[in-house]
């Protein structure tokens, strides 16, 4: 991967945890994989790739997938949250404040 493709990869990955990161790169990895076990032969080589390699171009898309579920993940865990905020209010003590009817 051209030096250009790396500083790329890593500007849009600013914040991402190496877990994130590493399960970025082994999608893409595995989309590599498929896409030449689909036909039995290595996947035909695009225009871009001759400039970035296959990898390179793979992986920008991988992380805007992750971006997306990560997003998602974000969506639902804030509505959970606002959810627990119409429940009776914990106590310090952490018991159940109790409410009338």
């Amino acid at each position: 991967m051209p030096p250009a493709a790396a500083h790329y990869i890593a500007s849009i990955t600013d914040g991402f945890s190496f877990a994130y990161l590493k399960e970025a790169y082994m999608a893409s990895l595995l989309m590599l994989v498929r896409n030449s076990a689909d036909n039995g032969m290595p996947a035909e080589e695009e225009e871009d790739d001759k400039i970035w390699g296959r990898l390179g171009n793979l992986l920008p898309k991988q992380i805007a997938l992750l971006r997306e579920e990560m997003a998602e993940v974000d969506k639902i865990e804030a509505e959970r949250e606002k959810k627990e905020e119409g429940w009776p209010m914990m106590k310090k003590t952490g018991t159940a404040v109790a409410t009338k009817a």
